[in-house]
């Protein structure tokens, strides 16, 4: 398979090492060059670059960045150039209506992303909305630690970048089965639960001061996609954030 990714973030970087490894082909484009990027080229600006004209033939253009900040000249021209496009989304356009959210709840019309994206599928895109990235690169206890969030009974939605990376393989693999996926954990768990959890793990001390809820919480539901891929698991959050709690006791330490 022939990718063209567009972006090369958190997500980017661990789905271009995830197919490589299967034996894929990627043309990595980004807006600064660096090391793993083939063609620097801001997607905010048009035209193309000399080195993008004549590329193509890819069977799919995967796009990490926010659709709303792209030329609206791309569009047609990366629909001609590539079979399929797949757009990463974000499950924080939906609206908050109830306690859970599915692919067929609602969203947001005032969402900066809600044109574009509507655009894009209208043209035969798919998107697979990506809940809260974690990782090591992403360590929700560092969140923490610096203040971002704090005691907050809001339920957290998670994926890990890792699964996100099986999951695009997964889907690029066969014939489209749906234009619009969520991708998270399904694991409910609270920053409440998280900041016990990492004073069980020693990593910090909190004054468990309680935080009002910032925004309406709700649980990201990720049956559509699960019951399309039976066979995918996503990782177990605790244990990943054990792992975690490690890398970041160390890297105080070094």
């Amino acid at each position: 398979m022939k990718i063209a990714l567009f972006g090369y973030g958190f997500t980017a970087k661990l789905l271009v090492r995830a197919a490589r490894q299967a034996g894929h082909g990627v043309f990595v484009v980004s807006r600064e060059a660096a090391a793993g990027v083939d063609l620097a080229w801001d997607l905010g600006q048009w035209p193309p670059p000399a080195a993008m004209i004549g590329q193509g033939g890819w069977d799919v253009a995967v796009l990490t960045l926010p659709p709303q900040a792209i030329q609206p000249q791309f569009w047609p021209w990366v629909h001609m150039l590539a079979a399929r496009r797949l757009l990463f989304g974000t499950t924080s356009i939906y609206q908050r209506l109830g306690d859970d959210i599915a692919e067929n709840t609602p969203l947001d019309p005032g969402h900066n992303r809600f044109v574009a994206e509507s655009d894009f599928l209208a043209a035969g895109g798919e998107i697979l909305r990506l809940s809260g990235l974690y990782g090591y690169e992403r360590n929700p206890l560092y969140y923490i630690k610096t203040g971002r969030v704090g005691y907050e009974p809001r339920q957290v939605n998670f994926v890990h970048g890792d699964d996100v990376a099986r999951a695009v393989l997964a889907v690029l693999a066969e014939p489209p089965r749906a234009s619009t996926f969520n991708l998270a954990d399904g694991q409910k768990h609270t920053w409440c639960d998280i900041i016990e959890r990492a004073v069980e793990f020693g990593y910090l001390t909190h004054d468990r001061t309680p935080w009002a809820l910032r925004r309406p919480s709700a649980n990201v539901d990720p049956a559509k996609f699960l019951a399309a891929y039976p066979g995918f698991a996503f990782k177990d959050f605790w244990q990943e954030l054990a792992e975690l709690a490690k890398d970041a006791r160390l890297a105080a330490s070094g």
